[in-house]
């Protein structure tokens, strides 16, 4: 039924999808939740972004941060940010939220810099904020630990800044990357292999 209803959703009249966004919230599964959040999201008449806010603070569903940091009023999201940049382990969600609103406050750039170094970095890029070279390498640095595309990520962003020196610097850190990249992958294959005998 939720299903037909899903595919069916799009030629409603109004009220007809209300009926169905209350029923796929009040059914309290998360599958019901997420029909909710993505006709929600795609609905820009039903669009309701205190709803979603309201849902996201029970559930802390990355899906409905990513509709707030895409779609809320900047109004509703300069409220949020600070909830938002602590609330969620997706620095691309705050980062597009950020790039929304044009600005982040000192606290909300401290947690992101401790918290995503390469969304941090990003969003000095694209905000126009400031950063020393040696402090720029150390974030790259902390990035490329979590992975290697944040850690691409992290290098664009030393690039659009212009920060040819620090550029350098990482490139000359090939190998230790490299190294970290072929030492994860084994690592993954080890317990992927023990697993599988297990």
């Amino acid at each position: 039924m939720d299903t037909l209803l899903s595919a069916l959703y799009a030629t409603f009249l109004p009220d007809d999808r209300r009926a169905a966004l209350d029923r796929w919230i009040d059914i309290g599964t998360a599958s019901a939740a997420a029909r909710w959040l993505k006709a929600m999201s795609d609905d820009e008449m039903m669009f309701d972004a205190r709803a979603i806010l309201s849902y996201w603070r029970e559930n802390r569903d990355w899906r409905a941060a990513k509709a707030l940091a895409y779609k809320a009023g900047t109004e509703l999201l300069a409220e949020i940010m600070p909830e938002l940049v602590r609330g969620t382990d997706q620095g691309w969600i705050v980062s597009r939220a950020a790039t929304r609103l044009g600005r982040l406050e000192a606290a909300e750039w401290d947690h992101l810099r401790s918290t995503h170094p390469a969304s941090y970095l990003y969003l000095c890029a694209l905000l126009g904020r400031d950063i020393e070279p040696g402090d720029a390498i150390q974030l790259v640095r902390r990035a490329a630990k979590e992975d290697g595309n944040r850690r691409g990520l992290a290098i664009w962003a030393l690039g659009n800044m212009g920060l040819v020196k620090a550029v350098d610097a990482v490139s000359d850190m090939a190998e230790e990357f490299r190294q970290d990249d072929q030492d994860k992958l084994t690592s993954g294959l080890r317990i992927s292999i023990r697993s599988e005998f297990t």
